[in-house]
């Protein structure tokens, strides 16, 4: 029962599937752990388009609005945020009121305008239903070693802090074996090296913004699986 408690948490943390249970810390905390049916569930999901006779732009299209659907477009706020937050030019906890600010900024609208472009563009280059949950793995999966490292530098107050502690190294094994061996499968393993290679840098920048600021929270995190979906989409450029 504790294991169907957890994955429902988690279910219900990464996408509007659930409507979750009542938990403690340590149910967050060990959510890591069902990163990997979690983000198998919704990436078969995504993919539904790339199964039906639909021409790329809407194959694409289709797809890109249940991932943001799914998830109640929680990355997608997090990418926003931290974009605003950056071009404020505040600088530490006045950085982290940005964050919060309900209001949508000019520098998070940009953004998001030219994300979710990028992101259409790129799923129309997409050419099997498995790449489709390959990249929702990859993303997914490849954010625990960013937590892992970057949990020293969580926020003393709110949830991203709880989630952060559970990012322990037994986690960070099987969440990196995991994606490794998802994109080895239903990819290639050229695809899995670019696409490692190409999130390395927005994933040292977040990582290099929290230092600046002394913290991180939820939103470094959510733009953090964000750059994991356009940089996997990038690398399927060079099959």
């Amino acid at each position: 029962m504790e294991h169907l408690k957890r994955f429902r948490l988690t279910l219900s943390f990464l996408t509007l599937l659930d409507k979750g249970v009542v938990a403690t810390e340590k149910d967050i905390a060990a959510s890591w752990a069902y990163f990997f049916p979690v983000a198998l569930i919704l990436g078969t999901l995504a993919s539904v388009p790339y199964f039906l006779p639909l021409p790329k732009n809407l194959q694409a299209l289709f797809s890109l609005v249940l991932l943001v659907f799914l998830t109640r477009a929680l990355h997608w706020d997090g990418f926003g945020d931290i974009l605003d937050g950056v071009g404020s030019n505040a600088q530490k906890e006045k950085f982290f009121l940005v964050l919060k600010d309900s209001r949508v900024g000019i520098f998070a609208c940009l953004g998001l305008i030219l994300g979710l472009l990028s992101e259409y563009v790129l799923l129309q280059e997409v050419s099997s239903p498995g790449e489709i949950i390959a990249l929702v793995l990859f993303s997914r999966l490849n954010l625990t070693p960013f937590a892992y490292f970057s949990k020293k530098l969580a926020r003393s107050v709110g949830m991203g802090r709880i989630f952060l502690q559970g990012a322990n190294f037994q986690n960070l094994l099987l969440n990196l074996s995991l994606s490794f061996l998802s994109v080895l499968f239903l990819t290639s393993l050229k695809t899995y090296f670019w696409a490692i290679f190409i999130h390395l840098l927005p994933s040292l920048y977040l990582y290099k913004l929290g230092q600046k600021h002394q913290g991180l929270n939820g939103d470094f995190l959510g733009a953090h699986i964000i750059w994991g979906e356009l940089s996997f989409l990038l690398a399927l450029l060079d099959r």
